[in-house]
């Protein structure tokens, strides 16, 4: 591709040739910062609040979202003291730093015996950013004076003497770090948008399999059938390389699922990879939560072909009888191909209507491979290959199924369209291009400059011939949520006769970035801690509860969220099991079912955050979490995992949307036995005591805007419970008739409970609130459940308008 250039070169720089030539990653975008587990985690989030840091050497104040610093000496000093942790606990620290100065940050430390500052704890980074932000790591993990050692106190030097300025984005502690570089590109995997190098980055290979509630079945661990069985008719031959082989033995051979629990508004499709040398067809058969056995009425059919390749069937549930507007709790697959002769199954995967959201409904995009890429077009958000997404295509009016754009040259400046749109330019401007410049900084190091565009990363590449096809990137990418100037300072060779240089563009596909601060280059998007700000409702889901929510407050106002224990919180909290009396319960709990929850157990222990990702579509905040068990003080992991995805309502300010996925994994033949029909909290949630008025509607006559009710209550337990026949429960001051709704369709019934009267009480007060959507539900060992549910704040006439809109937009829940 050719882009113009303008250059700036002395005569120190004669020998460096600026190569300005964009490669094209289809399919890549900035990619979500790796996900970490963070000991300590600093966001600088709140004006005038340094969270415990102190300065020498330098004047610092917080504003923007940044620590802001003034450097007044040759030696200027960042300080955190009152540490006590073990360094095996932590692999290092990552810094989102811009300074006016390249040079070495060094990281210190002190620790219980020493608490001296030392050259011997002191490692460096160096930062090259040349007045951008650049995430500096300090490796600490097999460090003698940091492994085994009892961290006090932490020192950060920033680069540059007296005058010189910095800011810093954000400071982590970390408990890991991925420092590996799977492709080997000279770039570890948490600052490389594309770890495996295949053209599609990171976060959107991670979006595609998990958007809010998605479902797959991919076998990847031999053995592993992930909750199906057969039954006598047909056997599983094999089942290796996330391969299962499976072959009829008799007539009407089936497989089965019936652990699971989906809520179906959130599915309009389910696909299915399979390999058979034989033509036939598959049927799919259901059961749901008001009949739940298989039937011929809850059933659909599709063909298959012979061929030796693999080929994806698709089953549109969209108008399927018993599906939409019900919970699906099981699904059979059965198959008329002949007996005894082998097919395979790669995956099972549920759809959400627009697999690779593109705005393409799948069912128009169809299963066909239009690129030849082993990925079907409803999965393929660049279904043509020429590294524009089909979004993009589709809104210009292109085809996206026609690669023809990548030769097609609009404004005739040489450069096709399809590269413009990638690289941001105007396919229809010749005059629209993007500059760059090189100049020599000094003896030792050459700057290249380029003119970025936004919701585009960068990185540059360097080579000393371009016969070789050899090229080295720089260790620093750019991400650019706006039009700006980026830079790299990079090191002259001192053997290579001449050097290229190449900025690589990785173009956006689909929806821009989203940021909850201004920072151009904070790759998780939301902090370490899942913040999510939408300049009404800030939210937030503590990565020391388990990534529960924590926070959720109004305008800059104190959060509503009752947190006084691990139990409060707003939270997924799941009941399985036979109720048992076990050794290292809580006295309170004892003789107590299997109860994994998200914040942690009785004794105040937090559960295992595994995971904190930001995704671009939505501006949404992704969490693993291994739970703990509620009834023990001994720290016992669930042996189950809990997904979220928290995001705010498109159009709707003030309502937060939660998708919930939990995923069992218990020993067969545990101690909890099988399942056992439970009232499952669809969540749990508990906020301060001001929010005493319980209102719902629990008459005949719901979405007519009939009149609410006052719904009664005393302190629990026992707690009441009624039959809210539109979904909703809203909890708020009597005095002004403000407060928060709980709208989740799937849920039959709900309880509550609170002390009468409206006393005083903070988020942190024993004092609380609470109320629980409920539905019965039997989970097994390897159950999988899936819902949503929505949040919203106002009076009470706001909540019920804003229900009313929700079940409008979500007929199906």
């Amino acid at each position: 591709m050719n882009i113009r250039t303008s250059k700036t070169v002395d005569a120190k720089a004669c020998r460096f040739w600026l190569l300005v030539m964009t490669v094209l990653l289809f399919l890549a975008k900035s990619e979500s910062m790796a996900a970490t587990n963070t000991l300590f985690n600093y966001e600088f989030s709140t004006a005038g609040n340094a969270e415990g840091w102190t300065a020498a050497g330098a004047a610092v104040s917080v504003s923007n979202g940044l620590l802001n610093g003034s450097i007044s000496s040759g030696d200027p000093q960042i300080l955190h003291t009152g540490y006590s942790f073990p360094g095996n606990s932590s692999t290092g620290v990552l810094i989102r730093i811009k300074s006016s100065d390249n040079g070495n940050a060094e990281l210190f430390w002190a620790r219980v015996g020493d608490d001296n500052y030392t050259a011997g704890k002191r490692v460096s980074s160096n930062y090259t950013g040349s007045g951008s932000f650049q995430t500096l790591y300090f490796k600490l993990e097999g460090l003698a004076e940091w492994d085994g050692q009892t961290i006090t106190r932490l020192r950060i030097d920033p680069p540059g003497g007296a005058g010189a300025t910095f800011e810093i984005d954000w400071i982590r502690v970390l408990a890991w770090v991925d420092t590996t570089d799977d492709d080997g590109d000279g770039l570890i995997n948490i600052d490389d948008p594309d770890d495996n190098n295949d053209g599609v980055s990171d976060a959107w290979e991670r979006a595609m399999k998990d958007w809010p509630g998605s479902v797959s079945f991919d076998f990847d661990s031999s053995g592993d059938l992930e909750g199906w069985y057969t039954n006598s008719n047909l056997a599983i031959l094999s089942h290796t390389n996330s391969i299962l082989t499976a072959a009829s033995t008799g007539s009407d051979p089936q497989f089965y699922n019936t652990q699971m629990y989906l809520q179906s508004g959130l599915f309009d499709g389910l696909a299915i990879k399979l390999t058979t040398t034989n033509s036939g067809s598959v049927q799919l058969f259901w059961g749901n939560s008001v009949s739940n056995s298989f039937n011929g009425v809850r059933s659909s059919n599709v063909l298959v072909s012979a061929s030796s390749d693999a080929q994806t069937i698709y089953f549109n549930m969209t108008n399927a009888p018993g599906w939409k507007g019900h919970v699906i709790t099981r699904l059979r697959i059965d198959t008329d191909l002949p007996q005894g002769r082998p097919f395979k199954i790669d995956w099972i995967r549920f759809s959400n209507g627009d697999y690779d959201r593109d705005g393409i409904p799948d069912i128009v995009e169809g299963v066909d491979d239009i690129d030849g890429d082993g990925i079907p077009s409803f999965m393929d958000p660049d279904s043509d290959a020429d590294s524009v997404s089909d979004r993009e295509e589709s809104s210009r009016g292109w085809n996206p199924f026609d690669p023809v754009e990548s030769t097609t040259h609009s404004d005739t400046d040489g450069v096709p369209d399809a590269a413009e749109i990638v690289s941001g330019t105007d396919p229809y401007d010749s005059n629209d291009f993007t500059s760059a410049d090189i100049a020599a900084s000094n003896a030792t190091h050459v700057s290249v400059g380029i003119s970025a565009r936004a919701g585009r990363s960068y990185s540059l590449e360097y080579s000393t011939n371009l016969t070789s096809g050899v090229w080295t990137p720089t260790n620093n990418i750019w991400h650019a949520t706006a039009d700006q100037s980026l830079s790299w300072n990079v090191p002259v060779s001192t053997s290579a006769v001449q050097q290229f240089f190449r900025p690589s563009i990785y173009g956006m596909m689909g929806d821009p970035l989203t940021y909850t601060t201004n920072s151009p280059t904070d790759e998780n998007g939301t902090g370490g801690n899942g913040i999510l700000d939408n300049g009404y409702i800030r939210l937030q889901s503590g990565a020391g509860n388990g990534c529960s929510l924590t926070g959720f407050s109004v305008a800059g106002g104190t959060s509503i969220i009752n947190i006084h224990d691990q139990g409060r919180l707003i939270q997924q909290s799941y009941y399985a099991g036979s109720n048992l009396t076990r050794s290292g319960q809580s006295p309170s709990w004892t003789n107590w079912p299997w109860n994994p929850i998200q914040g942690g157990d009785a004794s105040g222990k937090p559960s295992e955050v595994i995971e904190v990702a930001s995704l671009e579509f939505g501006g949404s905040v992704f969490t693993r979490t291994i739970p703990l068990l509620w009834d023990m003080t001994t720290g016992e992991k669930g042996k189950c995992v809990m997904d979220q995805w928290n995001e705010f309502e498109p159009g709707m300010s003030n309502v937060v949307r939660v998708t919930c996925r939990f995923i069992s994994d218990r020993d067969e033949g545990d101690i909890w036995g099988s399942a056992i029909p439970k009232h499952q909290e669809l969540p749990a949630t508990y906020f301060i005591r001001s929010f005493s008025k319980v209102v719902s509607y629990t008459n005949s006559a719901p979405w007519t805007m009939a009149s609410t009710n006052l719904l009664a209550y005393v302190q629990g337990p026992p707690w009441f419970r009624a039959y809210p026949t539109e979904g909703w429960i809203a909890q708020v001051d009597p005095a002004n008739d403000i407060g928060i709704g709980l709208y989740s369709p799937v849920s039959d019934s709900g309880w509550w409970y609170g002390a009468a009267g409206n006393p005083p009480g903070g988020p942190a007060n024993s004092q609380t609130m609470h109320m629980a959507p409920l539905s019965t539900v039997r989970l097994d060992r390897k159950s999988i459940l899936v819902y949503r549910y929505w949040l919203i704040y106002g009076t009470l006439t706001q909540i019920r308008n804003r229900v009313y809109e929700l079940h409008n937009l979500y007929p199906d829940g």
